[in-house]
């Protein structure tokens, strides 16, 4: 090789040489990417910016990791990025629900409901939709009051209706064959229903407004009957007397006398109603017998 040629190598390498010097090494993205022990750290993975997408179904959604999706459903191929980016669409809003207003026959206003969420009185026949969903006023409807009266007058001798017709074994018939059903009766209802049935409240079309009086409603009904026939026992005081067949069982509910009443239909036994309790112990709380004396 002649001495010209080695001189062009010479300067080529010296060349080399000296660009080497140069060539950084970036030691920081090193050191940001290992731990001291030397295992790389774990770089949690980037999402793209929020991008709307539109699903097959024509709703629109936003591009988002699958596992961060907490809507109704998600949908591939909507969505740039990797596999697990995908088009989540939100769960939809339910409209609120407007209440129905009705109104029972007495004429009271309420409200369609679940007769569960119901806390008044509940009357069947006057609400759209399922069997469960029925008219509830607040309470029992109160009684119409005569025409041209303000208060009405009592008699000094009131007597029983149709006492010498009276039947006490159709009226405990009754009860306990109509226990089960009908459960919209309220509990006062039930037990004017089955006195009608042994031959009380002769000409009855409402028991909301018998003769001004509302039987449907216990306040109402019990002072009725113990002007009527029906005697109070221990003094009306309220206690845990058993009672006999055909006895009147008027309850305080905590605290509050003529709160519920029940049939009884022996000792310690009852029909009763809203909710339903047939052949059921009846001593389960305070309460005031009413005795028929027909007198």
């Amino acid at each position: 090789m002649s001495q010209f040629t080695n001189f062009i190598l010479l300067v080529l390498l010296a060349g080399l040489a000296a660009a080497l010097p140069h060539v950084a090494v970036n030691t920081e993205s090193t050191k940001a990417s290992s731990t001291p022990s030397g295992n790389l750290r774990h770089v949690p993975r980037r999402e793209p910016d929020t991008v709307s997408c539109r699903a097959n179904s024509g709703e629109t959604g936003t591009c988002m990791d699958t596992a961060r999706c907490s809507g109704a459903y998600y949908e591939a191929g909507h969505c740039p990025g990797a596999a697990h980016i995908q088009c989540c669409v939100p769960k939809p809003t339910k409209p609120a629900v407007q209440p129905v207003a009705c109104n029972v026959n007495s004429g009271d206003a309420g409200t369609c409901m679940n007769t569960a969420s119901c806390t008044g009185y509940i009357e069947a026949g006057h609400c759209p939709g399922a069997s469960n969903i029925k008219c509830c006023v607040p309470r029992a409807p109160k009684p119409a009051k005569p025409a041209n009266s303000t208060t009405p007058s009592t008699p000094s001798n009131p007597t029983t209706p149709t006492s010498a017709n009276f039947n006490m074994a159709q009226a405990i018939k009754f009860a306990n064959g109509n226990c089960a059903s009908s459960p919209q009766w309220l509990c006062a209802e039930f037990v004017a229903r089955s006195l009608h049935a042994g031959g009380l409240f002769p000409g009855v079309s409402s028991y909301f407004n018998y003769k001004g009086v509302n039987l449907a409603w216990v306040p109402s009904l019990v002072p009725y009957l113990q002007k009527h026939g029906w005697v109070a026992l221990n003094k009306g005081k309220y206690g845990s007397d058993p009672g006999q067949a055909g006895d009147i069982l008027v309850y305080m509910v905590n605290g509050s006398p003529l709160s519920h009443v029940a049939f009884s239909i022996g000792p310690n036994k009852d029909d009763q109603h809203n909710a339903n309790h047939c052949n059921a112990f009846s001593n389960w709380g305070p309460h005031m017998v009413l005795r028929y004396t027909g007198n």
